[in-house]
């Protein structure tokens, strides 16, 4: 066991008895970014894919948009999505916004799309 103790930062089983609503959203809109990732890695090995985040207008300028289930984040104030040159470009900016999430970077504004749906829910049945 000692070698173990000397290759790991072991500590006691402490599994939360509540989950945490901040982290699974962070994992949720994760899981969102990595199949949009997958996505690229198809389209480049010529495979067809459904439900991209990513579009290129008629000047072959892409723009992608991150989405928490069907709703769009805001990026910037009245900013919904980035602008890019090609799809090497959407695929660097969705790796950096993988990264944003996973240290928090968006937990303020899942919270926000997340209240504001559970509104629609509560005020649909008045």
């Amino acid at each position: 066991m000692s070698k173990l103790d000397n290759l790991f930062n072991l500590s006691p089983n402490k599994k939360p008895s509540k989950s945490n609503p901040i982290v699974f959203r962070r994992n949720k809109l994760l899981r969102g970014i990595n199949k949009q990732i997958q996505n690229i890695r198809n389209i480049k090995s010529g495979i067809r894919v459904k439900n991209i985040w990513w579009w290129n207008d008629e000047n072959n300028k892409f723009y992608l948009v991150i989405k928490y289930g069907k709703s769009e984040i805001e990026l910037g104030k009245g900013k919904y999505s980035i602008q890019l040159n090609n799809i090497d470009e959407v695929l660097d900016s969705l790796n950096k916004i993988k990264g944003l999430t996973q240290n928090g970077s968006f937990d303020v504004k899942l919270t926000d799309i997340s209240q504001s749906i559970r509104s629609n829910f509560t005020n649909s049945g008045t």
